[in-house]
């Protein structure tokens, strides 16, 4: 609980990698998982499916209206997550924000530059799959749209 306290909304297999870490437990096994999945459905929290990801949340969490996002930053103590520990909704809100600062950009610089707030020096397989799942997302809720190849605020 106090896990998904501090760093809520986190995709569940950061979660249940963090619970193991304090049980000083190394590696997941279907069974573990298994019980893990059970013990969080005892506990009062929000799960969301979303883009292959199964995100935990506090009570009172909508990923549709959720407009934070958390940048790594040694100064706040905030680490570099990997790209399947970064919830989509959170990659969107960077995204929306980005293309609102520069008015217009086209895919590729979008997807780079989204990878760069997050700590990535480049892109790869799981980083553009990300990217792209959260350039999806915004535009799916309305927030940003595609005109003439380049990425828009939406309205």
């Amino acid at each position: 609980r106090r896990i998904i306290t501090q760093e809520a909304p986190i995709v569940q297999r950061l979660l249940f990698q963090k619970v193991l870490e304090a049980w000083g437990i190394s590696r997941i096994g279907n069974r573990l998982h298994a019980h893990m999945a059970n013990l969080l459905k005892g506990l009062e929290v929000v799960v969301t499916e979303i883009e292959e990801q199964t995100i935990i949340a506090m009570p009172g969490f909508d990923a549709a209206t959720y407009r934070s996002y958390r940048l790594p930053d040694a100064a706040e103590g905030t680490y570099r997550r990997a790209a399947d520990e970064l919830p989509v909704p959170e990659v969107a809100n960077a995204i929306t924000e980005l293309i609102g600062q520069q008015i217009s950009m086209p895919t590729e610089v979008v997807l780079r530059e989204a990878a760069r707030l997050f700590g990535f020096a480049r892109g790869g397989t799981q980083v553009d799959k990300l990217m792209l799942q959260a350039l999806k997302y915004a535009q799916l809720q309305g927030r940003i749209q595609e005109k003439n190849g380049s990425w828009i605020p939406a309205g």
